[in-house]
């Protein structure tokens, strides 16, 4: 199981280990290879200036932004307890500087990259989004679901990038219902 580029991360492991793969959870994940459309999202290029000025607080609330609220929500729609749980989990890579390498891929590049290769995924997957994420990654999820036979999709309601913090027991059932059909 992988969230955001930890399932990015599991699906190449899957491509490139199948032997050693039973079963694949993403949640919030494009494959490598997508190729996100239309604008980024104003707030990553704020988060990219305020890299660059070494303003980390801004760097980390605007981490908090884009995953947390997503898209479609104000910080003070989402649970508090969530939104700190994350800046304090986002604290330490933004201090030191290391969350541009915790962005990137240490499998990466698969060649050919995942996104063309996801029809030979040959064991049981779940694909988890939140409604409320970025569009594009919704559209990932539609899209591994339709590339990788049998997988199964759930989209999970009035989250974002983390479902699996905002709503734990409802996700925690998904996929311990998804395992028991193994």
């Amino acid at each position: 199981m992988g969230c955001s580029l930890g399932g990015e991360t599991a699906i190449d492991f899957t491509l490139k280990h199948p032997e050693m793969v039973r079963s694949l959870i993403v949640v919030g994940t494009v494959p490598g290879g997508f190729e996100m459309r239309g604008e980024p999202p104003a707030r990553l290029l704020e988060m990219l200036q305020a890299l660059e000025q070494g303003d980390l607080v801004r760097v980390s609330d605007l981490q908090i932004r884009l995953r947390v609220d997503g898209s479609f929500r104000q910080p003070e729609q989402v649970d508090s307890r969530v939104r700190q749980q994350v800046t304090e989990m986002n604290r330490i890579p933004v201090e030191n500087g290391t969350w541009a390498i915790a962005d990137s891929n240490p499998l990466s590049p698969l060649s050919p990259p995942a996104e063309g290769r996801l029809g030979d995924i040959g064991v049981p997957v779940l694909v988890v989004a939140g409604a409320l994420d970025n569009p594009e990654i919704l559209r990932a999820a539609t899209l591994l679901t339709n590339k990788i036979e049998g997988a199964k999709k759930v989209v999970i309601p009035d989250t974002a990038h983390l479902p699996n913090m905002e709503k734990p027991a409802e996700f925690s059932k998904i996929v311990l219902d998804f395992l028991s059909r193994l």
